[in-house]
């Protein structure tokens, strides 16, 4: 499932300075990807309480691996459609 959208109809790819200067959309998680600027829908309370449980059950069952939020790490997927993890289990 595609979370974000990439804002179309810019005639090339933004630099991080120009990303810099763009206004902020309320509401939504804003990032710069390959040069497009990529709006997701910011999660809900529920999210992160779903979360925070199942992070304390993964530690109490694997005390020896790290389990770890927003580690900033993507998955394409081979359509092209980008996903990031909520929890990562590392050992």
């Amino acid at each position: 499932m595609h979370m974000g959208v990439a804002v179309q109809g810019l005639p090339h790819k933004l630099t991080v300075d120009e990303y810099s200067k763009l206004p902020e959309v309320a509401g939504f998680k804003d990032e710069l990807i390959e040069g497009e600027r990529v709006l997701s829908p910011m999660a809900k309370f529920s999210h992160g309480v779903v979360l925070d449980n199942l992070q304390s059950l993964l530690k109490e069952q694997f005390p020896h691996m790290e389990v770890v939020r927003e580690t900033g790490w993507r998955f394409r997927s081979e359509d092209g459609v980008d996903s990031v993890p909520g929890l990562a289990v590392r050992g």
